[in-house]
């Protein structure tokens, strides 16, 4: 397909994004798009609550999908329609998916306790703890894990924070900060 003809069906599903959540058919034709975009575009619609008639698997097959842009939406969108004890496993094995997006929008979203209180505090606590073994440009995971683990276990996040809070960069810095807001650590934004 030509670039023009997918610019065409992006506008096109937009446009339909705004009118609610088409039939089911019609987006899992969007699904099978050659488009990434297309495909983003259908996974955001089916996140949105006009959308619950939608089939969940269908939005889970999202998770899996080739492109980290509609993984993204995907991702979004499961944790916005699933019950906490099917949405964790799915936050848990997209926090460590190998694009930045992807992991990062599923850390965020681990912001909130999840049934699997135990393995959700660990992996956070990891991959916080990441921080110092990174590279200087590397800190992204890190810093939006420290948060949300600020948020669900401030006791594990509290001896984490002094080290993102040193960091070389200084938008890690502003993570730590962030981190030391939701723990209520005043020191640590002050400095």
């Amino acid at each position: 397909a030509s670039d023009g003809a997918a610019r065409v069906r992006r506008t096109v599903w937009s446009a339909l994004s705004w009118f609610g959540a088409p039939r089911q058919v019609i987006l899992e034709q969007a699904l099978d798009d050659q488009d990434p975009d297309v495909r983003r575009i259908a996974y955001t619609i089916m996140g949105r609550e006009a959308a619950s008639h939608i089939d969940l698997a269908l939005l889970a097959s999202g998770l899996k999908d080739p492109s980290p842009r509609a993984r993204v939406e995907a991702v979004r969108g499961y944790a916005a329609r699933a019950g906490g004890s099917v949405r964790c496993p799915e936050l848990f094995a997209a926090a460590v998916d190998p694009d930045l997006h992807v992991a990062v929008a599923a850390l965020d979203l681990l912001s909130e306790e999840c049934s699997q209180r135990t393995r959700q505090v660990g992996l956070l606590a990891g991959i916080a703890a990441e921080h110092s073994a990174a590279a200087p440009r590397d800190w992204h995971r890190s810093a939006h894990a420290l948060v949300s683990l600020a948020g669900v276990a401030p006791s594990r996040a509290e001896p984490l924070l002094s080290g993102l809070a040193q960091h070389s960069n200084p938008f890690a810095r502003a993570y730590a900060a962030r981190a030391a807001t939701v723990l209520g650590d005043t020191g640590v934004v002050q400095s």
